[in-house]
């Protein structure tokens, strides 16, 4: 009610947001899928290792061994990356974040890439990996086939409460999960 009270009032601005977007092959088509929050590549069956490969654009690589990784836009920083210990980034920070889920191996940062970077994914894995777009399974990729990951061209507009921005809805969302102790 107080929502439609302030659009109402026009106490709301309009802004654009960046999109990621996956592009992979499924039964010999190129799919393209777009993400407001982030890209999930795991394990087909959430139970076994993937392994896979990470490549940017000018060929510098490293590879994984881990549950899987996260790749968010800074709106989705808050959400499965920050879970899995990912930074929170600032809404207006065009960039791509990638957040290793739980990897084996003592390197367990998440690596903050410009947002013009292309990043490729190889599954090295003995057995396929899922795509998951915003929560939601989209493909598959069998061993040694690869996805890329970028910002898409598009975006979202997105309305925002000018009372409310990013870090005091944050803020009052950690405040109120601290007093539940």
């Amino acid at each position: 009610l107080s929502i439609l009270k302030e659009l109402k009032s026009g106490k709301y601005s309009i802004g654009r947001k960046m999109l990621l977007e996956v592009c992979f092959e499924k039964d010999g088509q190129s799919v393209v899928k777009y993400a407001v929050n982030d890209i999930v590549i795991s394990h087909d069956t959430h139970l076994g290792i993937s392994d896979f490969k990470i490549e940017d654009s000018v060929g510098n690589s490293v590879r994984y061994r881990a549950d899987g990784v996260i790749f968010s836009t800074p709106q989705g920083s808050t959400a499965y990356s920050l879970s899995a210990g990912g930074p929170i980034l600032a809404h207006d920070v065009e960039s791509i974040l990638m957040t290793p889920v739980s990897p084996h191996s003592f390197f367990n940062r998440s690596v903050l890439f410009n947002s013009s970077e292309h990043i490729k994914i190889t599954n090295t894995s003995d057995s396929s990996l899922v795509i998951n777009v915003d929560g939601r399974c989209k493909g598959k990729l069998n061993t040694d086939e690869v996805c890329t990951v970028r910002k898409s061209e598009q975006n979202i507009k997105m309305l925002t409460f000018t009372e409310n921005s990013m870090f005091s809805s944050l803020f009052r969302k950690m405040r109120i999960i601290g007093d539940m102790d």
